[in-house]
């Protein structure tokens, strides 16, 4: 089980919003049994129909449900629950997903641990732990998500400017190697010179592009 946490942009102002996503898996087991395959015969043989409920700060609000079926939203103690109904066929993973509002002043929460065989892993942007124990874990920010991603996508304008870089310093060589030439073209040598000037410019356009971003 691995549970992902990121947050979503259009909050309202004085809130911040988040998207869970609890991923089940159903691998394929040989030997197994009836019971565990399925002795219900609303679900066919092998489709694992799991109750997962998330379990939230008592103060979110606006909680919608993207992926899974609803069956109820309530309160436990201090805190909001929602529970949702997933089924994930034999040799598959499913996901159930829900958004979520809290305050702006919420800066972390507490994870507990599930008290499961097999930890359940969290993706809280990018940090990654499991609840093997009991920990206070920042929420993760729009901004610093918006970073990583950016990081990880490959820089477009910085590249263009590169490569116009260098094909204007080639012309400017070219220029210099026509002009040195006995027979120098001077009309081609500066049309060469217009060009490399034009793609320098060209250039900068592209760096501050990529600065802007």
């Amino acid at each position: 089980t691995r549970v992902r946490l990121e947050p979503v942009e259009g909050a309202a102002p004085g809130s911040r919003r988040f998207r869970a996503t609890a991923t089940l898996e159903n691998p394929v087991v040989d030997p197994t049994a009836p019971y565990v395959d399925s002795l219900n015969r609303f679900v066919p043989v092998g489709v694992h129909r799991a109750f997962v409920t998330f379990t939230l700060p008592g103060g979110v609000t606006d909680i919608e449900v993207l992926a899974a079926d609803l069956s109820t939203i309530g309160t436990d103690g201090p805190t909001t629950v929602a529970n949702l109904w997933l089924r994930v066929p034999e040799g598959t993973s499913g996901d159930a997903t829900i958004e979520f509002t809290v305050p702006s002043d919420l800066q972390s929460v507490e994870v507990l641990p599930s008290a499961r065989v097999r930890p359940t892993t969290y993706e809280f942007g990018p940090v990654s732990f499991t609840d093997q124990v009991a920990r206070s874990v920042a929420l993760p920010s729009v901004p610093t998500m918006l970073s990583e991603r950016r990081a990880q996508q490959p820089q477009l304008p910085e590249a263009g400017a590169l490569i116009v870089f260098f094909m204007s310093l080639v012309l400017w060589v070219h220029r210099s190697r026509r002009l040195s030439a006995p027979d120098a073209d001077l009309d081609a040598a500066a049309a060469d010179a217009r060009l490399a000037q034009a793609l320098l410019l060209f250039a900068l356009a592209l760096t501050f592009l990529a600065a802007t971003q």
